[in-house]
């Protein structure tokens, strides 16, 4: 019997709990939207609302070194810096009126394999609170990928056959026009900023560019924080650019964190 053992164990010991907790909540802060399961979403759930309880009511303390105290407390719960200023300066008077329920979940059903129950844990009020994949509109993303995919297949074999004048202006304008990269797990607001400064704008870059040379760009270059690993971005990329959803869908639930397993 299990006698004063609350709480979610997820199946590991304390301090990988701890780890994953704790690369979770950094997460969901830094993209505002995470896909995990429901066992997961539920263990973080509390935790993330608490962080940004206790940031919103630093701001009005009336003790200015409470603020200082705070953000000590969250640099040691958090893995980014620059997650724990967002929660800070952004999250907390977004929030100021909103007494509690900061957070929502969004069931997507079993997962292929283990059918263990998936969902979206997302922060509310968020700003792109319109794109929001469930439902119709989830659907109509999928639809939107597959024709994306279809669009990038005959472009490759216009290509390659010599298409004509029309077609080679209708590929050159699809070149011009980015994607939305955050479709990439591993890739946030100002990661996908920092690739479009650099001149990496499409799926299809991003698959012919290595993932240490992603890495580079990002970090050395352009100096942005990273929750993730590179190294995946690539193979993401080249099964968008393909139009294959489910292998995505597959591959993105495998990864941990925004890196392979065993990593």
């Amino acid at each position: 019997m299990r006698h004063r053992k609350f709480g979610k164990h997820l199946g590991r010991s304390v301090g990988q709990r701890n780890a994953l907790r704790r690369t979770l909540i950094t997460q969901l802060f830094a993209y505002e939207r995470i896909k995990t399961t429901q066992t997961k979403a539920q263990a973080i759930r509390g935790a993330a609302e608490h962080m940004i309880t206790m940031a919103k009511r630093s701001l009005v303390h009336p003790d200015p070194m409470r603020k200082v105290h705070i953000r000590r407390i969250l640099n040691g719960r958090l893995d980014s810096p620059d997650v724990v200023d967002k929660v800070i300066t952004e999250l907390a008077p977004r929030y100021s009126e909103r007494p509690g329920g900061y957070t929502r979940i969004y069931k997507l059903g079993p997962r292929k394999g283990d059918s263990a129950e998936m969902v979206l844990i997302e922060l509310v009020d968020r700003p792109t609170d319109s794109e929001v994949s469930t439902g119709a509109a989830g659907a109509v993303q999928n639809v939107t990928g597959r024709a994306r995919g279809l669009l990038n297949r005959l472009r490759g074999r216009g290509q390659q056959a010599g298409t004509s004048g029309t077609a080679a202006s209708a590929s050159s304008e699809a070149t011009s026009s980015r994607d939305k990269l955050t479709r990439i797990e591993g890739i946030g607001p100002k990661v996908q900023q920092a690739l479009y400064d650099a001149g990496i704008t499409t799926f299809e870059q991003v698959a012919n560019t290595s993932g240490e040379e992603l890495t580079r760009i990002v970090k050395e270059e352009k100096k942005v924080n990273m929750v993730g690993d590179a190294t995946t971005w690539p193979k993401q990329a080249k099964l968008i650019v393909d139009g294959d959803e489910a292998g995505l869908k597959e591959y993105q639930d495998r990864l941990v964190g925004g890196r392979e397993p065993g990593e």
